[in-house]
């Protein structure tokens, strides 16, 4: 964006990213098997063998939803508090990516875990995460 790295140092506490994402309608939800690649998302952002598989939901479509399976939206979010190491990084014009890697190493939970965790809770879709976190996929 062109600004001075001493400059961001000095002013910036943290960077937070969100995007929206529709919500399961609790109406209509049934239990679903996810597909293949689908899962293997899932298990690279939850953490294999970490904790219990959960079960996933998706609404069928009702009267409540229009039909949609979803009823309102909830935010996903990924919030990175800057430290003195990430100061030192964006003054040494490193990457983004080199950053974002370090603030994972430091347990900065991504949007996609943030939405994986939701799907988990049967909030939303896995296909919903996909769509809300990835463009393309």
């Amino acid at each position: 964006m062109g600004v001075k790295p001493y400059l961001l140092n000095s002013s910036l506490v943290g960077v937070v990213s969100q995007r929206l994402i529709r919500l399961n309608c609790p109406h209509c939800l049934e239990r679903v098997n996810p597909g293949p690649a689908e899962l293997s998302l899932f298990q690279e952002a939850w953490g294999k063998g970490k904790r219990e598989m959960p079960f996933f939901t998706e609404g069928r479509g009702c009267v409540h939803c229009n039909y949609t399976g979803y009823r309102g939206r909830t935010a996903i979010h990924e919030l990175m508090p800057l430290d003195e190491t990430i100061r030192e990084l964006i003054q040494a014009s490193c990457s983004a990516q080199q950053i974002r890697n370090y603030a994972i190493s430091q347990g900065m939970k991504t949007l996609l875990q943030d939405g994986m965790e939701r799907a988990a809770k049967g909030e939303t879709t896995l296909q919903e995460v996909i769509r809300g976190t990835y463009y393309g996929f």
